[in-house]
């Protein structure tokens, strides 16, 4: 999150000094930044030992004085690399995917006719783990009433990306995955473990990913634990 009373000078003179202007071509008028990209095309950009896509940065210096709720910074141009405030507006996360499926008109999500959720009902999940409403996977289960690999594949980036794109997964993942489990807990997967129980329904049962019981069993983790 970044906060507009940090915002020096010098920041955005940096800033603009590693902007370079598309002036021919298909993209021209874009904004190219000198800097690297996250996997999704969105160059990085370093502010007070942060790290935020640098459209966002865009965006708040040039409209600096306007008194608005910053969400979705989105792209009239299309391309994740540009940086032209002229080509961002601010929007809801319903309005970025929206305009995804519409540049991308291959069937995803909702539209294929085969799923059993829609946008609307898995943005409302990830938007209440963000919130701490939502902690554990089995409330998801029971809230989307899909099946826990399901669950698993979606917040890895496996599937439905069209909208787990605009959400930090590795959050969200800590928010409802990677729980800290107690001594007892550890002690009774290992039993579990020593019983052939499948390692993918001891995740299930305890809400964790299927690699930390693989860790278990593997004595990779939790090596002290004795049962």
């Amino acid at each position: 999150m970044i906060n507009k009373k940090e915002i020096t000078q010098k920041h955005v003179e940096d800033f603009y000094n590693r902007i370079l202007i598309v002036d021919e071509g298909p993209n021209k008028g874009c904004w190219t930044f000198n800097a690297a990209n996250d996997r999704d095309g969105y160059p990085y950009y370093n502010f007070n030992k942060k790290t935020t896509r640098a459209h966002r940065f865009s965006y708040i210096i040039s409209n600096y004085d306007k008194e608005e709720k910053i969400n979705i910074i989105r792209h009239t141009c299309n391309n994740p690399w540009c940086v032209n405030p002229n080509h961002l507006v601010n929007g809801s996360q319903q309005e970025n995917i929206n305009d995804k499926i519409k540049d991308n008109r291959q069937a995803k999500g909702s539209k294929t006719g085969t799923s059993k959720i829609t946008e609307e009902q898995l943005i409302s999940v990830l938007d209440k783990i963000l919130s701490g409403e939502i902690t554990k996977t089995k409330q998801i289960v029971t809230i989307l009433n899909i099946s826990h690999t399901n669950i698993i594949d979606i917040l890895h980036g496996k599937i439905w990306t069209h909208v787990t794109n605009n959400y930090n997964l590795n959050e969200i993942r800590n928010k409802v995955i990677q729980k800290i489990l107690t001594i007892d807990e550890v002690k009774d997967i290992k039993k579990r473990l020593l019983n052939n129980q499948s390692q993918r329904s001891i995740a299930k049962k305890y809400s964790v990913d299927p690699k930390t019981i693989y860790a278990i069993k593997n004595n990779q983790s939790f090596q002290n634990v004795k049962i």
